[in-house]
Order: structure tokens, then sequence, then C-alpha cells
């Protein structure tokens, strides 16, 4: 079984991937309602919760939001100290989880702070959905290599179909997460592995391209990469 985590900036889509693997049947844990569910239900977390920030963190037996909130907001040592309870909970958790499903081909974690939170430890493989506003930067920084740095540079444009590029996987790993896909009837059309060559190109260089490829071998020339193009002249 393979553990992917699914993660991406606000707005960036994350949940939506993981939303289309979860109607394809994908077991998916989200660990924003998870953690919220053990601050509510785990006896351990729910007392190290009081220990850290007082009664108040729980009313009648209920997690008291409004006044967890307004302790660590603001506060960067309460929140450091509220992340290091929460945290490894849910880590734990999402391995009992993925423990009970080993039958699976893979499994997915989604995660907005999955490096943030220590939780890029827990899976085997990573898939960052790129926001709109982060198309124009190097596949190589948004796939966390040395050497690459952000541009400031900006390109108008976009794609609406769906583009999936794969970094860091050995040859078995690659054929493994290709077979769960078909398995799982995930249908991504432009695919890519991220090469010397490739690392440095934006998501839009690389759509084009991926998009060329795909349409030659149909005979027709890609609309979006006509219109990026002119754009660009």
């Amino acid at each position: 079984m393979i553990r992917v985590g699914v993660t991406g900036g606000i707005g960036s889509g994350k949940s939506t991937v993981c939303r289309l693997f979860a109607e394809r049947g994908v077991p998916v844990y989200d660990s924003d309602s998870e953690a919220k569910r053990l601050m509510r239900e785990d006896p351990s977390l729910r007392a190290a919760l009081v220990e850290a920030f007082g009664d108040e963190t729980f009313r009648d037996g209920v997690l008291n939001r409004r006044y967890l909130a307004a302790t660590v907001f603001g506060d960067r040592r309460a929140l450091a100290r509220l992340e290091a309870l929460v945290h490894p909970c849910v880590k734990r958790d999402f391995e009992r989880w993925a423990a009970e499903r080993t039958a699976e081909p893979y499994v997915v974690l989604e995660c907005a702070i999955l490096y943030e939170s220590g939780m890029d430890a827990a899976v085997d493989r990573v898939v960052a959905v790129v926001a709109p506003e982060e198309l124009s930067q190097p596949i190589g920084y948004l796939c966390d290599l040395e050497g690459f740095s952000p541009v400031e540079e900006t390109v108008e444009g976009g794609f609406s179909d769906e583009m999936l590029v794969l970094c860091g996987l050995s040859g078995s790993q690659l054929d493994a997460l290709l077979s769960s896909l078909r398995r799982s009837r995930v249908v991504v059309a432009l695919k890519a592995v991220v090469t010397e060559d490739n690392a440095a190109w934006s998501s839009l260089q690389l759509h084009d391209e991926l998009r060329q490829e795909h349409e030659a071998m149909k005979g027709t020339r890609p609309k979006d990469a006509e219109k990026r193009s002119a754009h660009r002249k």
C-alpha cells in the first residue's frame, strides 16, 4: 500500500482532488476534520489540552473553540504548544487508520500543513496541488528541489485540464502508482516525470509541451497552447 499525502495552499483545489479520489473509492483521511474529532473525543489529548490551557478549554464537556482560539491567537508560543499536542496525535491516528487499510493499493492523507506538522513523515509520496497563481513558478521549486527559488515574474493564462507531475519516484514506485491509478479509474491525460531539463520550466510551459505532444498524436493543435503562445509574442 502506498500512502499519499495531498497538500496545497488555500484555494489550491486540494479538497477537490481528494473528493475526486474518494468518489472513486480511494480511502481519504482529512487531517483537519480528524484533528477536530480527536480534540473532542481523545481522552489523552483532552487532558493535555486542559493542562496546557486551563479548565475553560472544555465547557460542560464540549470543546470551547472560541476560548481556545482567543488563547492562541497572536501568541506564537501558545499556538506552538497547541500544535505540539495536536499534530502528534493526528499522526498516530492516521497511522492507525492506514494500518487498517493495508489491502488498499493506496490511501490518501489530505493535509494543508503537511510539512509544518511533520505529517510528511507518515506518507510515502506527496502530491502538491498548485494554485493558479503558482503556475508560473519553476517545477523544481514546486517540487522542493534544491537549487530552485520562486520567481517574481508572472505569466497570464492557465489551463482547465488536469496535469500530473511526478518527482522522486523509482521505476518500480512509478509503475505501482500508475497501476493503482488505473485500477481506481483515475484518468489524467497529461503526465510527466520531473527531469533535469523540465525542472526549470513553469507549469504553464510543461503543460503546453505535454498538450502539444498529446494533440500531435491526434493530429490537432491545442487551443490553450495557441492562446498562451500568442499572448507571449
